[in-house]
């Protein structure tokens, strides 16, 4: 019985040694995640110029540009080959955990059948160069300048 008790209190001292590191690689995951949002999201401040390719050569656009604030506002300046423009400013992004950009009106001019600006989530890849994908299915993409 002598010896029981002892070895209960190693028992209990390891176990609380095993729960400590476990918290504590638990909450330098979360800052790490955290952070690395955070990168990711500056990452995405700048200008992204759509690359027009056969997904949306027909759809009539000479250039398409979101601007990207680091105060998260958001501009999109688009010409046609008519000459006409679409210039929409002080609109709204954030960036989705999970690789996602959150946009807040988004004139889609390479597949909108209502003509009209809308919330848009887009894919996002932060390789070199940075993208953002239109649709995962086209060609048609916004590489950052």
């Amino acid at each position: 019985m002598d010896r029981i008790f002892p070895l209960l209190w190693q028992l209990r001292r390891r176990w609380c040694l095993v729960i400590t590191f476990g918290l504590l690689i638990c909450c330098s995951c979360n800052k790490d995640g955290h952070e690395s949002d955070e990168l990711n999201r500056r990452l995405l401040v700048g200008t992204f110029q759509l690359q027009i390719r056969s997904s949306c050569l027909d759809r009539g656009l000479l250039s398409d540009e979101l601007v990207l604030h680091a105060d998260g506002r958001l501009d999109q300046h688009t010409v046609f080959k008519s000459g006409k423009r679409y210039d929409a400013s002080d609109q709204h992004w954030s960036y989705l955990p999970g690789d996602s950009v959150s946009l807040q009106k988004w004139m889609d001019f390479t597949d909108n059948p209502t003509g009209k600006p809308g919330g848009a989530v887009l894919l996002v890849k932060l390789g070199n160069p940075q993208l953002i994908l239109v649709n995962p299915d086209s060609d048609c993409v916004y590489v950052k300048q």
